[in-house]
């Protein structure tokens, strides 16, 4: 119950503790250790917070879409059209933020969700 809820507070508070340094390119020792939490977007766009959205939405595909109103009988078919509706959210909000420094990655990352998407719609069809 603590990690879904203390790690990403904890990406946020730590990119919110060295956001101006990143910003101004003064890498420091914390922000050279946290390197991994933003070197792949785009701080100048307002895309360095953009790995705590993108771990959010993971912890919730991954293990948050189990408890959606288990007391009240959801259904596997509730869990994916959730799951797809997520996926394909998040899939059009990548698709015009554009929070990468380089397209590829964006490319890559838009596919990869695309195909995730396409999964838990399959799931959806075939119950």
């Amino acid at each position: 119950v603590l990690w879904p809820v203390l790690v990403p507070l904890a990406f946020l508070a730590l990119l919110l503790w060295i956001r101006n340094d990143v910003r101004a390119q003064r890498v420091g020792p914390v922000a050279l250790a946290c390197r991994f939490l933003w070197r792949d977007y785009d701080p100048a766009g307002g895309f360095l917070f953009w790995e705590v959205i993108d771990l959010v939405r993971k912890l919730f595909l991954a293990s948050l879409v189990l408890f959606l109103d288990p007391e009240h009988g959801s259904s596997n078919m509730q869990r994916l059209f959730f799951a797809t509706l997520i996926s394909g959210f998040y899939l059009v909000v990548l698709a015009f933020a554009r929070p990468f420094k380089r397209s590829e990655d964006l490319y890559f990352a838009g596919t990869a969700n695309f195909f995730l998407m396409c999964c838990f719609a399959s799931g959806v069809v075939i119950q």
